[in-house]
């Protein structure tokens, strides 16, 4: 009899030891577990403009601009509301174009024959003078291969995300204009041909808007005086 007192005074006691347990855990650990969940899940949100997600984005925004599909290259910029196209790796925000009022402005650019003054050539300083799917175009987004005589392919060279190449003796501010934006860059290396002068670039600046990705600027590059 003895025992069985025993035994039920043990099992009561294990019962009293887990809901104490138990009582811990709801209290203490539980609230921990959540707090930390949606910490990752914050963390995870911002893996938006991970290397990944930003390179698919700029390929996709090239191949937009090969393709002439304005209304998706516009898409890209319809919550930051603008965009800015500069001809030099020095961004001049005085100077370089920039289309505000969202994708019907930017649409509405590229598909008539307006010419606009995109700045001033490097050395001469005369207007780089022109509309958007002719002139400026096949000068600055797809400019002449000088081995080749066809426009560049950036999707046929490196591409390198927040970690800029192409060196040159004009200033590179681009993260001065765009504090906290990321860049994507497509790299054409010179050649020796031309000693190397016959680099180009081609980047697109691009931010974080309502937890998607959103262009800011498109900046061209190649050698200057």
């Amino acid at each position: 009899m003895g025992f069985f007192i025993d035994s039920y005074l043990i099992f009561v006691d294990l019962c009293l030891v887990m809901r104490f347990i138990y009582t811990i855990c709801l209290c203490f650990v539980l609230p921990i577990l959540l707090i930390n969940g949606s910490g990752c899940g914050k963390a995870s949100s911002k893996k938006i403009n991970s290397d990944e997600n930003l390179e698919a984005f700029a390929i996709d925004a090239l191949n937009d601009l090969k393709q002439k599909d304005w209304h998706s290259f516009a898409e890209k910029f319809r919550d930051n509301g603008s965009i800015r196209f500069s001809p030099y790796s020095t961004v001049n925000v005085d100077k370089d174009i920039t289309f505000e009022f969202g994708p019907f402005i930017m649409v509405n650019v590229a598909e008539t024959e307006y010419n606009y003054t995109w700045g001033y050539s490097d050395g001469i300083g005369d207007p780089l003078y022109g509309n958007f799917k002719e002139y400026y175009l096949n000068t600055f987004i797809f400019p002449t291969d000088l081995t080749t005589g066809e426009p560049i392919d950036f999707l046929a060279y490196p591409i390198y995300v927040n970690n800029q190449r192409s060196t040159q003796n004009s200033v590179n501010n681009l993260l001065e204009v765009y504090p906290g934006a990321d860049v994507v860059e497509f790299y054409m290396p010179g050649t020796d041909e031309y000693i190397s002068m016959d680099w180009k670039s081609l980047k697109f600046v691009i931010n974080v808007v309502d937890n998607k990705l959103q262009l800011l600027g498109v900046v061209s590059g190649r050698w200057t005086i």
